[in-house]
């Protein structure tokens, strides 16, 4: 759960992040460039993954630190907050399993 809840919290801080720069006009030049699609398909693929962290974790997990480390590369610091959380998030992910979640739930 607790994967789930961050990695989307990361997430959306990511994709209003990159909607925010998109929107950034510096004089006549918009702000939409290679580095604010590539952080908003970052994004939404973070999205996913941290939706699925409930019954694939192990892979939701490797997607989430692999999406952390594209945003790490392609865009600058804007990236920063989102991408740390989701390397953390994706750190707890890899290490939790789905038959903790399901003993939770079953007792």
């Amino acid at each position: 759960m607790i994967p789930l809840l961050i990695g989307l919290v990361a997430s959306l801080i990511g994709v209003v992040e990159s909607i925010i720069k998109m929107a950034e006009h510096y004089g006549n030049y918009p702000g939409v460039n290679a580095h604010t699609i590539v952080m908003l398909v970052v994004s939404i693929v973070s999205v996913i993954a941290s939706l699925s962290a409930r019954h694939t974790p192990k892979l939701s997990g490797v997607v989430m630190i692999i999406c952390a480390i594209l945003g790490f590369i392609f865009v600058t610091y804007s990236f920063l907050p989102s991408g740390v959380l989701l390397l953390l998030t994706g750190i707890i992910a890899l290490c939790s399993s789905p038959e903790a979640g399901k003993r939770r739930m079953n007792a």
